[in-house]
């Protein structure tokens, strides 16, 4: 086990503590929120001020 999995166990167990509909939606949630920081860094660099 790593000592970064060993150091979080507690947290990685509070989050199996869920019932399982509640951890389907942090599932999700996360995956949604990362493609949304894609985007947000997309359009941040490529959008031009002004236009």
């Amino acid at each position: 086990m790593s000592k970064s999995r060993r150091a979080n166990r507690v947290n990685l167990s509070t989050s199996f503590a869920y019932p399982e509909d509640i951890q389907r939606r942090i599932y999700t949630t996360n995956p949604i929120e990362s493609l949304n920081s894609v985007f947000r860094q997309a359009f941040k660099t490529k959008c031009v001020p002004g236009g």
